[in-house]
Parts: structure tokens; sequence; C-alpha cells
């Protein structure tokens, strides 16, 4: 089955397996899975999420899928990821605390 994109995000950062669609989800559905989220792609538990973490966790997905639409995918996701994490990193320090996580999920969602 092919997941969009904003459906890896869900299921990435949100450590959701099921794909919901956007306009499911609410401030407290996001709240709660990007908290989730956080416990698990926060690999070296400073309590943000690297652009590395991030992208690392969502690729550790679609590795192993071997089909060629999941790279053209992921590859959709990271130029999305490029352009939407620094607009997500209000104080400019290249970590997104928890309120910036939910930031860019909802910037996924539109």
């Amino acid at each position: 089955m092919r997941r969009s994109v904003a459906a890896v995000v869900v299921s990435c950062l949100l450590v959701c397996a099921s794909m919901w669609p956007a306009a499911a989800q609410d401030d407290d559905d996001i709240s709660e899975q990007v908290d989730e989220a956080m416990l698990k792609l926060d690999k070296d538990k400073d309590g943000k999420l690297s652009f590395e973490e991030v992208h690392s966790g969502v690729k550790a997905d679609f590795d192993g899928g071997g089909a060629d639409s999941a790279a053209a995918e992921f590859a959709r996701f990271e130029a999305k990821l490029k352009d939407r994490y620094p607009a997500a990193d209000a104080d400019g320090d290249a970590l997104l605390d928890r309120q910036e996580a939910v930031t860019l999920m909802k910037a996924f969602m539109e």
C-alpha cells in the first residue's frame, strides 16, 4: 500500500501504526502522539529533536521496503523536512522542543 508523506510523518513522528487522515487529528491527538514520538526519536535524550533524529527515524521506516515508490516518497519527505524543519524551529537553536515538534507535525498535515 502506498503511503502518503503525511501518513509517513504521522507514522514516524507520532509513533502511530495506522494512517489517519489529517482532518481526523485534533490538538489532543497530536500532542499525545508527539510526546510518544519524542520518546522514540530523541536518541540522545536531551528532550529535543535534531534534524538528524527526525530524518533517520523516518528513513528507518522506508528502509527495507525496497520499492522504488518508497524511495521516491522518502525523497519528497526529505525535501519537505528540509523546508519545514527550520520554519518549525522558532528559537533557531537547530533543535525542536516539544512545542516546535507539534508545529512541524502540523506543517506536514497541511
